[in-house]
């Protein structure tokens, strides 16, 4: 077999072009399915103070850092659509947005993160590795609005991978209350089997029992609960005149300073999925209100 020495010099130049050259870029995907890492702006009120309705206590304009593109998506008559449902994998930040869906049009990514009464949506196109576009807050309350909401990018990765920001990070404010009778009551489930309820003001049933554990004591109870979402809301009520205080101290102790609005005397104490109030209630009692963030 001939050599070709002439060729070595050739072949070398050829390899050094090859490994300079930039690595092709990835195709467009053709549908949304698998895990995406989110970078977008925090939301500026001091800027624009109209990012308050959307902002509130920081979580209605953040969108969820960690994403999963997971089947159909329901909209708000309960119909499955076009869009691909938005979740949030599990140990990863969860988000306070109830409808969170992307969808292909064109060559463009449209995505909505909504509340129900705000939250951002964003128009993306596919950067050879990634989902580049513009986001925008919107409100439809107070009066409606829409502001622009900076860069914002969606890069695919493993969904075995570490989410950039874990559950950890975010403040564990209590989601159920346990009953005496050893029944418990957890925002975003069904009512548990074997719970007594009588019916009351629209679609609040009082429940039947005492409370034990983190909540024990209260002297009444009441829950709102759907088809869809389960229980959304529970009231706890606690009689006596020192019954604000104790309250206010324990709850203090589990999650720190609240937030104190002066003008309706409660506390708040918020994560991205839960809300828990403390006000007053009657002479001195106490009532706290236990929500899932819409």
């Amino acid at each position: 077999m001939r050599a070709f020495p002439f060729l070595v010099p050739v072949i070398l130049a050829l390899q050094a072009v090859m490994a300079a050259a930039p690595l092709p870029a990835q195709e467009r995907p053709a549908k949304l399915a698998g895990c995406y890492d989110i970078t977008a702006p925090e939301p500026d009120s001091a800027n624009d103070p109209r990012l308050e309705i959307v902002s509130g206590a920081g979580f209605e304009g953040q969108v969820p850092p960690r994403i999963e593109f997971a089947g159909p998506f329901r909209g708000f008559d309960d119909r499955d659509t076009s869009r691909t449902q938005i979740v949030v994998p599990e140990g990863a930040l969860p988000s306070v947005h109830r409808w969170m869906s992307g969808e292909i049009v064109g060559d463009s990514l449209i995505v909505g993160f909504s509340t129900g009464y705000g939250g951002v949506t964003a128009t993306l196109g596919w950067a050879g590795d990634r989902w580049v576009g513009r986001a925008r807050y919107f409100s439809d309350v107070g009066p409606p609005f829409d502001s622009d909401a900076g860069l914002i990018e969606l890069a695919p990765v493993s969904c075995d991978s570490a989410p950039p920001v874990s559950i950890d990070a975010m403040v564990p404010i209590a989601r159920s209350v346990e009953l005496e009778d050893g029944l418990v009551v957890t925002l975003g489930e069904p009512i548990p089997e074997g719970l007594e309820t009588t019916p009351a003001l629209g679609t609040t049933l009082t429940v039947t029992g005492r409370t034990a554990g983190f909540f024990a004591g209260a002297d009444s109870v009441a829950v709102a609960a759907s088809d869809r979402y389960g229980v959304t809301q529970i009231w706890l009520y606690y009689d006596g005149p020192d019954a604000h205080s104790k309250l206010e101290s324990r709850l203090r102790g589990a999650y720190g300073d609240p937030e104190t609005d002066p003008r309706w005397g409660y506390h708040a104490f918020r994560n991205p999925i839960t809300v828990l109030t403390l006000s007053i209630w009657g002479n001195g009692g106490a009532q706290v209100t236990l929500g899932v963030r819409s």
